[in-house]
């Protein structure tokens, strides 16, 4: 009965081990993970050249935000002119078979 007990001890012992072992074996390795999206864009962003404006969605450097292109061929740019300054604006990409009509619509509308 004691050397049952003792194997059956022993074997706990082991499996026990074995599990922290391999949990802290796991977590050693996330350091080897790849990079994230934030982190890739930041390292590309930065090895490109431009004196004027980086457009963030596409990487492309422009005169102003205003030039910049939409990051999918299927989406429309709508420009909405700034009612305070007339060289700024607001650029939307919108998708659909209204394009920029009902954004027009929305940015006229007063609110109260």
């Amino acid at each position: 009965m004691l050397s049952s007990l003792s194997f059956a001890l022993i074997f706990m012992v082991g499996f026990i081990s074995a599990q922290f072992n391999f949990f802290d074996g796991m977590f050693r390795h996330q350091e080897q993970h790849q990079p994230s999206g934030a982190s890739q864009w930041a390292a590309h962003s930065e090895g490109i050249s431009c004196n004027r404006y980086l457009c963030p969605a596409t990487l492309e450097c422009v005169r102003a935000p205003r030039e910049c292109p939409c990051p999918n061929v299927e989406d429309i740019k709508c420009i909405i002119p700034d009612v305070d300054n007339r060289d700024g604006a607001t650029v939307l990409c919108v998708r659909g078979q209204n394009e920029c009509a009902d954004v027009e619509r929305l940015s006229k509308k007063q609110w109260m």
